[in-house]
């Protein structure tokens, strides 16, 4: 299969389709944050935006890595996070309102 690629963020999945149909994620995690699949990214920045109605921007990576069971964003977990958030973003899956991410209303 080839890899789904999210900036410089690969994973690889059965098919496109079936990673979108994902909607959850595993935690927490023995993985390192470069194990974990995109969409399961995806689907805990969600999570977050969606309990808390909106976020700002920068506390994103460091409730993410505690989603997934890490204490805290290190340098790969801030950096993937941040890739990830951006995709969302030009993706129309969260949206900036000032400085706080919420929720797309296509989504």
């Amino acid at each position: 299969k080839d890899p789904i690629q999210i900036g410089k963020y690969c994973y690889y999945w059965l098919d496109k389709e079936s990673s979108q149909d994902y909607n959850t994620y595993r935690s927490p995690s023995p993985r390192s944050i470069l194990e974990i699949p995109a969409i399961e990214i995806i689907n805990a920045i969600k999570e977050l935006v969606r309990e808390e109605y909106s976020l700002p921007l920068d506390k994103i990576p460091t409730l993410t890595a505690k989603k997934f069971g890490f204490s805290g964003p290190g340098k790969a977990i801030s950096a993937t996070v941040k890739e990830i958030v951006n995709y969302m973003l030009k993706n129309n899956v969260i949206e900036l309102k000032g400085d706080y991410v919420c929720l797309s209303e296509t989504d």
